[in-house]
């Protein structure tokens, strides 16, 4: 289970483990507390990280109210996805690289919204940068969310490269929200990746 300690495993109940092709997928339940691990690193839980994974959503709505074609990198619980899908007119296309992640939002659904119930959802196992480069779709708003990018090939949704294709598939007063750790980070490093 990578480096969680005797202790925490101890107090924790496992209620998934995958090895999946592209990452090892855990969920542990301490109390109420319900965390997704991705290759070892906490990327989803039911708790702390609600505010990031539903603000996600919610905030670029400011700079675009009335988007109904949503793009996501990165499904993790399915909470921004599931979110996004709150808004009426709203159809939600996800890129998600490791299918066990997808898998494991069957235990979030009590934050999540469950989104792939709806019909205005899209789910694409796939890699989110190759997907951005590759397709002709055109979207109001993508929300691209994925893990640190300290993570092994994470840092390829964090290029100059990768933003240029973004903005090609958004429309015309497209919105692209980036979500960027605070933590961990040099201001060298964060000034680079907002230039």
């Amino acid at each position: 289970y990578g480096d969680i300690s005797d202790s925490e495993l101890q107090t924790s109940n496992v209620l998934l483990f995958r090895e999946g092709p592209a990452a090892n997928v855990l969920v542990m339940e301490q109390g109420d507390h319900r965390s997704l691990r991705v290759n070892g690193k906490i990327d989803a839980s039911n708790s702390l990280d609600m505010q990031t994974q539903a603000g996600s959503a919610y905030i670029p709505r400011i700079f675009q109210p009335y988007a109904e074609d949503v793009l996501v990198i990165g499904f993790g619980s399915g909470t921004t996805p599931g979110a996004s899908l709150l808004f009426p007119d709203t159809r939600v296309t996800c890129i998600e690289i490791e299918p066990a992640v997808y898998e494991a939002s069957e235990l979030f659904g009590d934050v999540n919204h469950r989104p792939h119930e709806s019909d205005r959802f899209e789910m694409v196992i796939g890699d989110g940068r190759s997907y951005v480069q590759g397709t002709d779709r055109k979207f109001d708003l993508i929300i691209s969310e994925p893990s640190n990018p300290w993570m092994a090939g994470v840092s390829a949704l964090f290029t100059a490269n990768y933003f240029e294709a973004a903005r090609d598939r958004l429309k015309e007063g497209g919105v692209l929200a980036q979500w960027m750790q605070t933590y961990h980070f040099t201001i060298e490093e964060y000034a680079l990746v907002v230039r």
